[in-house]
């Protein structure tokens, strides 16, 4: 069985496009924002969530969908991966700290989008 991964993500094009990277070897649902990514992870198990952080104007961003999903039982230990275009050097350690599991600047290439999914993977095995 595959495993599961939510892609919180507003931009078509990029789930379009890293939905393709990932799903020969992972099953891959899609939330456009964070309010739909919380209905989903509330209603399905995942086994990893990676996470856009513009969700776009006037939307919950992915550090606040972060901390909802955080204090909701079932969804509070799946590894959750920080995957944004803040790309400064800053701001890995900013995103750890706001209580990511990993981080990964876009773009990324394939090797290191899968290289990432399964570290996360793995965190959520140990847990």
């Amino acid at each position: 069985m595959k495993p599961k991964i939510l892609y919180v993500e507003d931009d078509r094009i990029n789930a379009l496009v890293v939905s393709k990277f990932l799903e020969p070897q992972f099953e891959v649902d899609l939330a456009v924002d964070g309010e739909s990514g919380i209905k989903q992870c509330k209603e399905k198990k995942y086994d990893l969530i990676l996470m856009d952080i513009n969700l776009g104007p006037d939307k919950t961003n992915g550090v606040e969908t972060l901390k909802i999903l955080r204090q909701i039982d079932h969804c509070a230990p799946i590894p959750c991966v920080a995957f944004t275009a803040y790309a400064l050097p800053e701001d890995e350690g900013y995103y750890l700290n706001e209580g990511f599991d990993l981080y990964l600047a876009k773009p990324a290439d394939k090797q290191k989008l899968i290289a990432v999914v399964e570290q996360g993977l793995k965190l959520g095995k140990k847990g």
